[in-house]
């Protein structure tokens, strides 16, 4: 989940709000915003790509210059997506999100086309090891996090990472 507020889709209407560096051996995910892209039949749509293949939401889902929490939640039978803490829609069937490889994760851009990056702001971006439920969704976007770990710490490392793809922590 994160909350996003897009300038731009980008040069080829594809803005990256986090991915997997593209390994061929192995396949790499992508979340992403999609504008208005030549031969696809949604438009203005928040996207999902586990490697094999390719979800969208409903058309008309993301609005420019205006912020919005954005979620997605991949399980064995759906991707489902969800817009200011309201689930917006889902695509049903089989996914498979590929946790082997080792390639690094991006944020402001899919991994996959250095022209996806994200051309905007992002904040409070999580990704959890678990599929959320509609109710946690909804916490997250009223910011009571504490509500799904009520006990414990969380820490988060400060990043600056360089055009080249260089990491230096903070």
């Amino acid at each position: 989940s994160a909350w996003v507020k897009p300038e731009s889709f980008g040069q080829q209407q594809i803005a990256g709000i986090a991915g997997q560096d593209f390994d061929p051996t192995n396949s790499s995910w992508s979340f992403s915003l999609h504008g208005t892209v030549t031969g696809e039949t949604n438009n203005n749509t928040l996207c999902f790509n586990d490697g094999t293949k390719e979800a969208c939401s409903t058309n008309n889902l993301i609005t420019l210059n205006e912020w919005q929490h954005v979620a997605v939640t991949q399980s064995a039978s759906a991707i489902r997506f969800y817009k200011n803490g309201a689930f917006i829609s889902e695509d049903s069937g089989t996914h498979s999100l590929n946790q082997t490889s080792t390639t690094r994760y991006r944020i402001f851009s899919t991994g996959r086309n250095p022209s996806h990056n994200f051309n905007g702001s992002i904040d409070e971006f999580m990704i959890f090891n678990k599929t959320l439920s509609d109710t946690d969704v909804q916490t997250i976007f009223n910011n009571q996090t504490n509500r799904l770990y009520p006990t414990g710490k969380q820490t988060f490392q400060a990043l600056n990472i360089s055009q080249n793809g260089t990491f230096n922590t903070a």
